[in-house]
């Protein structure tokens, strides 16, 4: 990771995530009464744990609306803004909201509906199997895919940077 990018990771004081696709791999299974279900990382859990613990907010915003999101946040503990039909404008109420320099925020995405909270925030993060335009407007992709601790590697590499950043 380059000097500036390091910089930005030590400087991040609200970390913004999409879900499916980023907390999950994106796939949903549906049984035959309609129940869905996904699969998450303890992982990317902890990394939110540690994140949490050392001062950063995390917020999940999705335009899905679905009971094992909720479940999963609420185990976590952390907020989720399900239905969101405009990320990026809710996205800019939410840095607004906390009275965060944008520059400070990551939103990490995976698909085009994550394009636009993207292009407003100072750290743009794509997990490693993003479709490719989200890619390329990321200053970071993840080595990890979502839902394969690709959050985690985000939070390991903030509580690096900001280790880091008391010892210079």
């Amino acid at each position: 990771m380059d000097k500036i990018t390091k910089e930005k990771f030590k400087n991040v004081q609200l970390v913004l995530l999409d879900c499916d696709g980023v907390l999950t791999d994106g796939y949903v299974q549906v049984d035959s009464a309609g129940n869905e279900y996904a699969r998450f990382s303890h992982r990317d859990g902890m990394g939110i744990k540690l994140l949490k613990r050392a001062g950063v907010k995390i917020i999940v915003v999705t335009t899905q609306v679905s009971l094992y999101v909720t479940a999963r946040c609420k185990k976590m503990q952390i907020p989720c803004h399900q239905a969101v039909e405009d990320k990026t404008e809710f996205v800019r109420h939410l840095i607004t909201t906390e009275n965060i320099d944008p520059m400070h925020v990551i939103f990490m995405g995976d698909d085009v509906q994550d394009l636009g909270p993207m292009s407003i925030v100072g750290l743009p993060v794509a997990v490693a199997d993003a479709v490719e335009g989200v890619k390329i407007k990321a200053v970071y992709v993840t080595e990890r895919k979502g839902g394969e601790h690709a959050v985690r590697e985000v939070c390991d590499l903030i509580l690096e940077a900001k280790r880091e950043g008391q010892n210079e």
